[in-house]
């Protein structure tokens, strides 16, 4: 099995392969079966749905699908990634989740991302995570399970930002291979961040947005009174949300939507600061890679960012 942490396919589109979680093995019933504890995350989603529906809010865990997901290898790329196995044993990790756990709460978008990349760019070429379009199907989906219907047309008719660089997968030795078009919503300046927590003050004043190691932790509260949506939503995400509204990920189409919307970067709940917060929405939202993780759910979010804060100021000492 292919197990460099970036692979080239035929047509370009780098894919990330390798890495902590070992990606692609998550294809394989054997490495899926050797890195998820399936039994542990049944309890965990009927934990997090008595605790976080106690109040009357409603709760969603969003699997993410990975870009092998949403943009199958071709044939001749599959062989080289998987020389192994053959086309029916490489199956998405999310699919493998759904067919041992059956929970009403679970939302995995890959079927509706897979039809969507016939006319929207789902994944970037060279980067791991998906596009403002990729976000918005997936939230579309969550708006059809819940059985909320936003004014879609609002959103997509909001200005774009073009930029052009490489993504995170981009590697050196790819020097054939460009800076690609990134397209950006522009948030309307009406949606304003109203909390920002030591860590990403710390990140935002030093100009270390991007510093690898102090992304879990941050948490960030938006308001937009022209919402629609006049409910508050909180999520416990990743960078397939975003603490930041720029890159227009779920986060910012969340605040776009809905009246006061709070991010916390975490793959575990913190359920006394839901209790303090009650949201009409729950989102846990996790890329499938990160299924490995098993979420204690013991998360504090005030201790643990200021924790974060002191630890990395005294490496600098």
């Amino acid at each position: 099995m292919y197990t460099e942490r970036v692979f080239k396919a035929s047509n370009g589109y780098l894919y990330l392969t390798g890495g902590f979680n070992s990606v692609t093995s998550l294809y394989t019933e054997a490495g899926f079966n050797a890195a998820v504890d399936c039994d542990a995350w049944a309890k965990r989603l009927v934990q997090r749905a008595k605790n976080l529906t106690a109040g009357g809010g409603r709760f969603v865990q969003l699997i993410v699908p990975e870009k092998l997901t949403v943009y199958p290898l071709c044939e001749a790329d599959r062989r080289q990634v998987f020389p192994e196995y053959g086309a029916d044993e490489i199956i998405s990790p999310g699919t493998r989740f759904l067919a041992k756990i059956q929970d009403d709460h679970i939302c995995y978008p890959d079927e509706f991302l897979l039809r969507q990349t016939k006319t929207l760019k789902i994944y970037p070429a060279t980067d791991s995570h998906w596009t403002w379009q990729g976000a918005f199907s997936a939230f579309q989906l969550l708006m059809w399970q819940l059985n909320l219907a936003p004014d879609y047309d609002k959103l997509i008719q909001l200005p774009i930002r073009k930029m052009y660089y490489r993504g995170d997968l981009w590697e050196p030795e790819y020097h054939d291979i460009g800076p690609e078009e990134m397209q950006r919503l522009q948030i309307p300046a009406g949606i304003q961040r109203s909390y920002v927590n030591a860590l990403m003050g710390l990140k935002e004043r030093l100009k270390i947005e991007d510093e690898v190691g102090l992304h879990r932790g941050s948490h960030c509260i938006f308001n937009n009174r022209a919402a629609q949506f006049d409910e508050t939503v909180v999520i416990f995400g990743s960078s397939f949300s975003e603490a930041r509204l720029e890159p227009s990920l779920l986060t910012a189409i969340f605040a776009y939507y809905f009246r006061t919307v709070h991010f916390i970067w975490s793959p575990s709940w913190d359920y006394d600061y839901a209790a303090r917060h009650p949201a009409a929405l729950y989102i846990a939202e996790t890329p499938e890679r990160f299924l490995t993780e098993q979420p204690a759910d013991d998360f504090n979010v005030e201790e643990f960012g200021l924790a974060r804060v002191r630890k990395w100021l005294a490496s600098r000492d």
